[in-house]
């Protein structure tokens, strides 16, 4: 972990997800603190992590691999992620929070006096009802 910077996408990846060593998540905690730009990415990344739990607790259909995937990011830590496996979840995560943000966006602007909170629920609900291909391709 030496050689990634603490100011960045990948750090805030892996410490919503646990995947960082006891001390480097302690210097990322001492971090957000200071850092207003990672403390609002590790929020978001939280709670779209919270959405995607209080939806699949409340849907039974939901296609294998998306609910193996999303089960994924709900239950990683350092100690159950093997190394290799680290970076594909990272980047299964980030496609998939990429695709739900602009899907947020999207709906937000089309929907007169949204409730964003809503609208956010919903965007996840979209989410897992697409195939996973569709939110997490695989590259050819």
């Amino acid at each position: 972990m030496a050689s990634r910077s603490i100011c960045s996408k990948d750090t805030t990846y892996r410490y919503v997800l646990r995947l960082l060593a006891v001390d480097t998540a302690i210097a990322f905690e001492e971090h957000l603190q200071k850092c207003d730009k990672c403390a609002e990415r590790a929020y978001q990344l939280t709670d779209f992590l919270r959405l995607i739990r209080k939806s699949l607790r409340n849907r039974e259909s939901i296609d294998s691999s998306t609910r193996a995937t999303m089960e994924a990011f709900l239950h990683s830590s350092a100690e159950s992620v093997k190394p290799r496996d680290e970076e594909k979840l990272i980047q299964a995560l980030a496609n998939c929070f990429s695709g739900y943000e602009r899907l947020y966006r999207n709906l937000l602007r089309k929907v007169e006096n949204a409730d964003a909170d809503k609208i956010k629920q919903i965007a996840v609900e979209i989410m897992l009802a697409l195939p996973a291909h569709l939110h997490n391709p695989k590259k050819g």
